[in-house]
């Protein structure tokens, strides 16, 4: 018997499995803790490089909220939006850019020697996009238009990042990000402004 799931019932799904992992953070009250947000702003330059596409370019923009346990763990809420673009004149382009939208949450270990913070962080993420199917143009008329296929998936988000300004309240680095899915995996470099301290 093969089973099917509905939009709703995938992202229920999701919401209740981050839930549960992110349970822990609760229980953090009690101990020495820092939290801050960074501002990401990437590049992943093979992803959207298939057949049915000629170019294979990606930027990525991104929010991250992350916890963490003095000398011990730490987990991160991650939204990013994943978009292709083209460097090629507009007629040889072919549409709908295909995108990722990611929502993920990751458990990581983090390690800091004076003002540089070292972290690398794996987790479960729901994503959705669309992806360019087949050509619907016309013979003999000039057309890039494809079909419009949207997606929906759960993936496995991974971060390995390294930032500067560890104690202060602002903070640059980079990261490399990205995400293992079955409908459109992306991985990339970024640079990201960090906010807040990480004790």
């Amino acid at each position: 018997m093969i089973y099917s799931f509905s939009k709703n019932q995938i992202s229920l799904a999701v919401l209740l499995i981050l839930s549960v992992i992110a349970n822990p953070v609760f229980g953090w009250a009690n101990e020495e803790s820092s939290s801050w947000f960074s501002i990401l702003l990437g590049v992943n330059p093979d992803n959207f490089k298939k057949d049915r596409n000629a170019n294979g370019s990606g930027l990525t923009i991104g929010l991250i909220y992350s916890r963490q346990r003095l000398f011990k763990d730490m987990i991160t809420f991650r939204i990013l939006r994943s978009a292709e673009v083209g460097f090629v004149p507009i007629a040889d382009t072919n549409y709908p850019y295909e995108s990722l939208n990611e929502v993920s949450l990751l458990y990581g270990r983090f390690i800091s020697h004076k003002n540089i913070h070292i972290s690398g962080s794996i987790g479960l993420s729901f994503v959705a996009g669309i992806n360019r199917g087949n050509w619907i143009g016309t013979i003999g008329i000039e057309s890039y238009e494809c079909e419009r296929l949207p997606y929906y998936s759960i993936g496995i988000p991974v971060a390995f990042q390294i930032n500067s300004n560890a104690s202060g309240s602002c903070g640059i680095g980079l990261q490399l990000f990205g995400n293992y899915n079955r409908k459109q995996p992306i991985f990339g470099l970024a640079f990201l402004i960090k906010f807040g301290k990480q004790k």
